[in-house]
């Protein structure tokens, strides 16, 4: 479907005519419904500016209203092929049916694959008679707005837990000095968060992913939160020494993640190294005293 047919079909879906999305886009009423018509018969493509207010409007995630036609078997096979490229799917065959599996698709996309997660879980409810219809109809017109509105409800809930402890840390000028110090902050966290992961990413230029499980961090204890703390602290610290590592959010079977995408092969190295020691059987800590004497260098000479 092309823009305006999808406009169209979210505003009849809100039951709205043209004339009342019209002014509420701040047309005047003698030229709203005009206007709407030039959008949804694609005489007019909105600017991103009018359609980010159309989809939130009408509800929708922004994404939900793309231009995207696959009407041919042609346009339709070369989107195969593109995720063929990307995310290495499968097809498979029985009798007249095709299935299309994504191969260890973590690998590839955490968001994504908590995105098809939440798919399944929605399918499965309609198939149960869980959702009707309806309701299915409108958690995928939304989607992923439930989604996002949920990670930052609990980034918020985060933001209130660690508020006082960044302060006080800032207050007492906290900060890390040498790759040591990154080391410690890690093995701290790794021993005592069993939510901890980490990940490869193969559709990204990091290295790979810290990822933790936000409901563990909403309940963590004094020490720990400050161990955390600190680490937040030094995420900060190093991107202002252009030592880039990102934050992201994932969700996946209903629960959110905090992700920490590593763009600076030495700091991947000492979080796979420590996940190395503590899955390792025995010395994990002469294994870990020697290693962390390995990295005992001054960031900013590292960064020079």
């Amino acid at each position: 479907m092309a823009t305006g047919d999808k406009i169209r079909y979210f505003r009849e879906l809100r039951g709205l005519n043209k004339k009342e999305l019209g002014i509420k886009l701040g047309y005047s009423p003698s030229t709203a419904t005009v206007r709407i018509s030039q959008y949804e018969y694609n005489q007019k493509k909105p600017k991103l500016e009018t359609l980010l207010k159309i989809a939130d409007i009408l509800c929708v995630d922004i994404s939900s209203l793309d231009d995207t036609d696959l009407t041919s078997a042609k346009q339709i096979m070369q989107t195969l092929f593109e995720f063929e490229n990307k995310y290495s799917i499968k097809v498979e065959k029985q009798v007249d049916n095709y299935s299309i599996s994504f191969e260890n698709l973590k690998e590839f996309d955490l968001e994504l694959q908590g995105y098809m997660d939440t798919w399944l879980t929605h399918q499965k409810r309609l198939h149960l008679n869980l959702e009707n219809r309806e309701d299915y109809n409108l958690w995928r017109n939304k989607f992923p707005l439930d989604i996002k509105e949920a990670e930052e409800l609990i980034d918020i809930k985060l933001s209130k837990k660690y508020a006082a402890l960044i302060k006080l840390l800032q207050k007492e000028n906290f900060s890390i000095a040498t790759l040591s110090d990154f080391a410690t902050l890690i093995w701290c966290l790794s021993k005592n968060l069993t939510g901890i992961k980490i990940y490869q990413n193969k559709l990204t230029s990091a290295f790979g992913i810290l990822s933790f499980d936000d409901a563990e961090l909403l309940l963590l204890n004094d020490e720990i939160s400050t161990e955390y703390t600190k680490f937040l602290l030094s995420v900060d610290y190093l991107n202002s020494l252009n030592i880039k590592i990102e934050k992201r959010k994932h969700t996946f079977e209903e629960k959110t993640y905090t992700d920490f995408y590593i763009y600076e092969a030495p700091f991947w190295t000492i979080i796979t190294s420590v996940n190395d020691i503590l899955n390792s059987d025995d010395n994990k800590e002469t294994r870990y005293n020697d290693f962390l004497k390995m990295f005992n260098v001054p960031i900013i000479d590292y960064r020079r």
